[in-house]
């Protein structure tokens, strides 16, 4: 999938469900993000942002649709039904398999920043997008007094 220039192309794959509330913030954080990577040539032009919409029964769709028709990096993908966070992320990232050389799946309501230096796990799974990583992952942390820290696992 890395074009010629050797530049991974990335797909920012976002599960929603009525999520009409949060899109525009998302969508202007996420484009913007998206917007700086290419600008830096981190990231190939021809990576987007595929909304997966899990059949939601607010305005989500017809705001993806509006987005995916004006915004260069917003894609859309419509479930039919709702099948759970978990089918909506593993139908986005099976779509995107074929088409990108790194997919990065992020909650709609950007709960954890796609700011890259938010936290050390952010930071590396940032670094292993733009670079050869086969294989990274993270889980963020449990939100309580005793909670581990961030963890990031990648494997070059």
């Amino acid at each position: 999938m890395t074009t010629e220039r050797n530049i991974p192309v990335l797909y920012l794959v976002i599960p929603c469900y009525n999520e009409e509330a949060v899109l525009p913030e998302t969508t202007k954080r996420l484009t913007e993000k998206m917007h700086t990577m290419i600008r830096a040539e981190q990231v190939d032009p021809e990576s987007l942002i595929p909304y997966v919409d899990d059949g939601s029964k607010d305005k989500t769709w017809a705001i993806i649709s509006e987005y995916a028709e004006a915004i260069p990096y917003v894609d859309g993908v419509k479930l039919a039904h709702n099948r759970g966070h978990q089918n909506a992320l593993l139908a986005g990232l099976m779509t995107a398999m074929p088409l990108c050389d790194c997919a990065i799946s992020m909650d709609a309501d950007l709960q954890d920043s796609p700011d890259e230096s938010s936290t050390a796990s952010s930071k590396n799974i940032w670094r292993a997008a733009t670079s050869s990583t086969a294989c990274a992952t993270s889980a963020r942390p449990i939100r309580s007094s005793s909670a581990p820290p961030q963890r990031a696992f990648i494997n070059s």
